[in-house]
């Protein structure tokens, strides 16, 4: 009797606030009911409006199963955004039975509308085969059709699959075109990339320009090591004029985000005297940076200072132990210098 109790109570407790919740939001049960309103009238954009707040549990309980059927009216009025979150149910199983047939049939209604995300979905059907047929050929033209539409994964996706020099789509000049889509769609990551492969010459003419445009779109996009590379070759007068304030900038930016070779040239910087006048005990500070991340050389180059007393106090003891740090790092000569000597 008194687990039954407390059942009761903690399903009182819960609809309390469940409901105290509902109360809090005033604005949004006053939408769901415009839009419930609005769907039972016909209006298949308002079909999924309320569907989506179903699914959420906005503005009332949630109800993925009263979703399915309200997405469903909303996609067979011609709604792609109904289509495509109605795909989504049936495929993850939520609101009723995992229907991947379904899915497929609902993505195609989306994808054909316009939908990148449904398009994106439903060539991974046809790639994985699931909801019918495998058909790679069908699935290409659908990643390409929703990397038209903005969807950056599947730029990523195709020229990453056209960069594979194993793959039987191997094609570097497709590669860099998807992957300058997805850079100008705003991905970090294909800006860098494309960065590399006009650095490297990788099955391209080598053009270092090229690549420091790459490099900058991915700094700009917040890729650290994107800045790193751009302030090594401005450093390094690869692509005009040495400008060493303008390196710092780029590598300050990309010690900052966390990549610690930008910490480490910083400090390099600090002790030769390359900016301003040698600071060697800012070098410290950037070296302790780097050092912090694991960066192996910045670990030496700090034990060097300890151990000189340059920048700051000298301290044996802290001295050996970075030593030992760049020898457990893989700096092998430091070992001769570690506490384990």
């Amino acid at each position: 009797m008194r687990a039954l109790v407390i059942v009761v109570a903690v399903m009182i407790f819960l609809v309390c606030n469940f409901s105290a919740a509902w109360a809090a939001d005033p604005k949004a049960a006053q939408n769901r009911k415009l839009y419930e309103k609005s769907c039972k009238a016909g209006k298949a954009i308002d079909c999924y409006g309320f569907g989506l707040m179903l699914y959420r549990g906005e503005g009332g309980p949630a109800d993925a199963f009263k979703a399915r059927t309200v997405l469903t009216k909303g996609c067979d009025g011609d709604s792609m955004e109904a289509c495509y979150l109605l795909g989504l149910l049936y495929s993850k199983g939520e609101g009723g039975p995992v229907e991947k047939a379904k899915a497929r049939e609902c993505y195609k209604k989306a994808c054909d509308k316009g939908s990148a995300p449904s398009c994106y979905n439903l060539a991974s059907s046809f790639e994985a085969g699931t909801g019918g047929e495998r058909d790679a050929d069908q699935a290409h033209e659908l990643y390409a059709k929703a990397c038209d539409t903005g969807n950056v994964t599947a730029c990523r996706d195709l020229a990453d699959t056209y960069a594979n020099p194993s793959g039987k789509a191997w094609n570097p000049s497709k590669s860099r075109e998807f992957y300058d889509k997805a850079c100008t769609y705003m991905d970090a990551q294909s800006c860098y990339t494309l960065g590399e492969i006009y650095e490297l010459g990788r099955d391209v003419t080598k053009n270092l320009a090229t690549g420091r445009i790459y490099f900058e779109k991915a700094c700009d996009r917040n890729h650290y090591e994107g800045c790193f590379h751009v302030g090594e070759l401005i450093e390094n007068a690869s692509t005009g004029p040495s400008d060493l304030k303008k390196s710092w900038e780029f590598y300050e930016r990309a010690c900052l985000g966390g990549f610690p070779a930008g910490c480490y040239n910083l400090g390099s910087m600090c002790s030769k005297g390359l900016t301003k006048p040698a600071d060697k005990a800012e070098a410290r500070r950037w070296y302790e940076k780097a050092c912090d991340a694991k960066f192996a050389a910045a670990c030496f180059n700090l034990a060097v200072l300890y151990t000189k007393g340059d920048g700051g106090p000298k301290d044996q003891v802290k001295g050996k132990e970075l030593f030992q740090k760049a020898c457990d790092l893989g700096i092998k000569p430091s070992c001769r210098y570690g506490v384990t000597e």
